[in-house]
C-alpha cells in the first residue's frame, strides 16, 4: 500500500495521513490502516470518485490490490485539526 497506492492517491490530490498495519492478527485476520485527510466532506466525495473512476487506478493496481481485500470498512469524521495535520 505505502509503495504503490499512496503514491496514487499522492497524485490524485489527496493526502494520506498514515498507512498501518495491526500489530495483531484479530480473529487470524491482517488489518491495515488508511487515514486520508480532506477539506470538506464534498471534497471527499469528489475526489475518491476521480480516482477510484481514474485509468490510474483502474487500469494499475487495482485488481491486485482489490484481490487481496477481504473486507473493509469506512469512518468518516469531520475534525478541522486533521486537516492541519496531512
Amino acid at each position: 500500500m505505502r509503495e504503490i497506492v499512496v503514491p496514487l492517491l499522492r497524485a490524485a490530490g489527496i493526502r494520506v495521513v498514515d498507512v498501518a498495519r495491526s500489530a495483531v492478527a484479530e480473529d487470524g485476520h491482517e488489518e491495515a490502516l488508511l487515514v486520508r485527510a480532506f477539506d470538506s466532506l464534498a471534497q471527499h466525495q469528489e475526489l475518491e470518485e476521480r480516482f477510484y473512476s481514474s485509468d490510474a487506478w483502474l487500469a494499475g493496481p487495482r485488481d491486485e490490490i482489490v484481490s487481496r481485500i477481504e473486507q473493509d470498512h469506512s469512518v468518516v469524521l469531520e475534525h478541522p485539526d486533521w486537516v492541519a495535520l496531512a
